[in-house]
């Protein structure tokens, strides 16, 4: 940028960042500036000998091209990073310059939004998931630029950006300050004190992304609190990606979920590959599908498309609720919908339940794994495969797949095969000794992250194998990974799963499905209806109910009556414990459910602006 560049010659702002007065200074001593300054924000393209461009584009690419959530087009955190560092260098030169001071960015609603676009991403404090060809597997890391959250904090004054460069800065203070060309430069260090001190028992929300394409449920709190003996960390969340998987550095994952829990990364995809390059181990496995925790149909990976369609989301606390349907990634899919219910078992820990809708084809693969080496299977019996591959016992591993090989792309990059090829159940557990490679930990204990399949049907197919991430330091040389097979017909296939992430000890007693009988109204072909019961050791029995069709009234478990989308009831004993209803009138006998608000958008802010609204005529005010 031609601007940044001479602006840099003239006055170091990009290598010193100097003051405000001082760049001002250096600015008016231009006379071309505003011609520099008019072409950076330009719309333009690039010239007919492809030399150069007729304008820097910087105003239509906020607009146009970063999303509502402050993400450019990356899938991959690690790039929409540099999307925000490299914007940094323009703004910096041009804050406060009030010879031009519609070109001041940190006035714009667009790039203040990318200031905290990765704050939304972020897992119990110290996490960025990786994304992509993002982060290191398990690492705990956070993807923002220490220098970019000290700026933009010192301009801002976003208590986020302050909290997230005090985690950043692993949860302290110590060192940080600003440049030397600042007046107090060790000021920021007191203001960011505050911050911490006036929330310690940090609460962070569950959020959805849909611009973006990402949703994260969270829970419990953190307080590292430095003038204190107190040091709790019961945060925990689950996450699911289903943003664009049409970019360069985007792998097919959608719907590919995480889990954080005690202080780990618990199931972390692999990050970034170990070469950038069209290498087979980025191409035809890292990249690929089956590396992910999410389904594969036929064999085939997912077609690159952009965000997948939020259907439902929701925090009430004790239960949180994220729901998408991508059918656009596979032609022969109908559905392909995933809604995970996330419970809390008390106030240190939640379980997930993850239904997994798939209409379509003619083989569903169901790929999971957590950050561990280790891994156990109950109730159903493997047998060691004679060496090879998951393509197969006479197929070698790591090699570069050949244009038109019998065997589906990344099948022979998972090896040490353990498998029953009729198991005749859709019920079984895996249980994973989690492995702190990383050492984020000091003392991470017996960690294990259990996946209990409840589903519906047979399997024809259950595997446990080995699969490769980046051969980089400190990273395994293999985790496991547990593959689920049904195959058949024009399938129809609910996976269901509860995925118990634990310590010494597990908190479930039991699980199963159970029975749902349909009341009334009238199902069609395409819905359908789980009901799971969790009991708890410590007595409570939890009844996860989803379905897909809300006018349809079922009998659960011939106790109580359900009519949404997702219902939790909960009872202890004789008495019922907690009730949760999304997208629907009936749960048990509850008669006082506040109705939906139905009515019409009158008016909404139209206008670029950081205070936005909706005006809404309400049908039923009552």
């Amino acid at each position: 940028n031609k601007a940044v560049r001479d602006n840099r010659i003239h006055g170091n702002f990009g290598q010193h960042q100097q003051s405000l007065a001082t760049a001002a200074v250096a600015l008016d001593s231009m006379p071309e500036t505003k011609e520099w300054i008019d072409f950076c924000f330009k719309t333009g393209a690039r010239t007919a000998d492809l030399r150069g461009f007729t304008g820097g584009n910087i105003y239509s690419q906020l607009i146009d091209i970063i999303d509502r959530d402050g993400h450019g087009i990356e899938s991959s955190p690690q790039y929409n990073q540099g999307w925000i560092s490299n914007l940094m260098q323009v703004a910096l030169v041009l804050n406060g310059y009030d010879k031009y001071p519609t070109a001041d960015l940190f006035k714009h609603p667009k790039f203040i939004r990318m200031h905290t676009s990765m704050v939304d991403l972020t897992a119990c404090s110290r996490f960025t998931p990786s994304i992509g060809d993002s982060g290191l597997m398990g690492a705990a890391a956070l993807v923002d630029q220490s220098s970019n959250l000290l700026r933009s904090f010192s301009i801002l004054k976003d208590p986020r950006l302050a909290r997230q460069l005090y985690y950043k800065n692993g949860s302290r203070t110590d060192g940080l300050h600003e440049d030397i060309f600042t007046k107090d430069p060790e000021s920021i260090v007191s203001e960011i004190n505050k911050i911490i001190a006036e929330n310690p028992a940090h609460d962070l929300k569950s959020q959805m992304l849909p611009g973006y394409g990402f949703a994260i449920l969270r829970d419990g709190i953190m307080i590292n609190d430095a003038n204190s003996t107190r040091s709790v960390d019961t945060q925990r969340d689950f996450w699911m990606y289903f943003g664009r998987t049409n970019v360069s550095h985007a792998h097919k994952d959608k719907l590919n979920i995480g889990v954080h829990a005690y202080g780990l990364d618990l199931a972390p995809d692999l990050g970034y590959p170990e070469a950038g390059t069209s290498h087979p181990f980025r191409t035809d496995w890292c990249s690929q599908t089956i590396s992910h925790n999410t389904i594969l149909i036929n064999g085939a990976s997912q077609k690159p498309t952009l965000s997948a369609n939020t259907l439902h989301f929701d925090d009430a606390g004790r239960v949180k609720v994220m729901d998408v349907d991508s059918p656009e990634s596979y032609d022969d899919a109908s559905v392909y919908r995933r809604t995970l219910v996330m419970v809390d078992a008390d106030d240190d820990v939640s379980y997930g339940v993850d239904f997994f809708r798939v209409k379509g084809g003619n083989e569903h693969l169901y790929s999971f794994h957590a950050l561990s080496n280790e891994a156990s299977i109950e109730g159903v019996t493997l047998t060691p495969q004679n060496g090879g591959t998951y393509a197969g016992a006479n197929v070698p591993y790591g090699e570069a797949r050949e244009s038109g090989a019998a065997y589906p792309m990344g099948y022979n990059w998972l090896r040490d095969v353990e498998k029953n090829q009729n198991p005749g159940t859709g019920t079984f557990s895996v249980d994973w000794k989690i492995n702190d490679f990383h050492r984020v930990l000091k003392n991470p204990g017996n960690l294990h992250l259990r996946l209990t399949m409840l589903n519906g049907f047979n399997l024809s197919e259950v595997t446990l194998a080995s699969g490769t991430p980046p051969r980089v330091p400190e990273n395994p040389d293999k985790v496991k990974y547990l593959l689920a097979r049904r195959s058949g017909s024009g399938l129809d296939s609910l996976f269901t799963s509860v995925i118990e992430p634990y310590k010494d000890e597990r908190y479930i007693e039991s699980m199963e499905t159970v029975p749902v009988v349909e009341k009334s109204g009238t199902e069609n072909a395409n819905d359908i209806v789980r009901a799971v019961k969790v009991t708890l050791k410590n007595g409570r029995e939890d009844y996860i109910l989803h379905a897909t069709n809300n006018t349809v009234l079922y009998r659960v478990d011939n106790l109580f009556d359900f009519k949404g989308i997702v219902g939790v009831y909960s009872v202890k004993g004789e008495e019922i414990a907690y009730t949760y209803l999304l997208d629907g009138d009936t749960l048990g006998n509850a008669s006082d459910l506040a109705p939906d608000i139905t009515g019409t958008v009158e008016e909404f802010q139209k206008e670029l602006s950081t205070d936005n609204f909706i005006m809404i005529s309400v049908a039923n005010p009552t």
